[in-house]
């Protein structure tokens, strides 16, 4: 599957996971300009770990709020 998406250059992609009974999330290193990177880091701390519930892929931009692209959980 191809994702095309139109950004400013400034956009920045946000890896994080949640466990189970904890009301916020961690996040996964740095912010990355890849949105391969960034869901490839969820993904694979997701598999690692099973006690986190919650995994997502959140999309940053200067003048814009946070979207959420991509979300797993079990």
């Amino acid at each position: 599957m191809i994702i095309h998406i139109n950004r400013p250059s400034s956009t920045r992609f946000i890896a994080r996971v949640r466990s189970v009974g904890c009301r916020k999330y961690k996040l996964l290193g740095k912010p990355t300009k890849s949105y391969e990177a960034a869901v490839v880091r969820m993904a694979r701390t997701f598999a690692k770990f099973h006690h986190y519930k919650r995994g997502d892929v959140l999309i940053v931009a200067d003048y814009y709020e946070p979207q959420q692209l991509v979300e797993i959980k079990r």
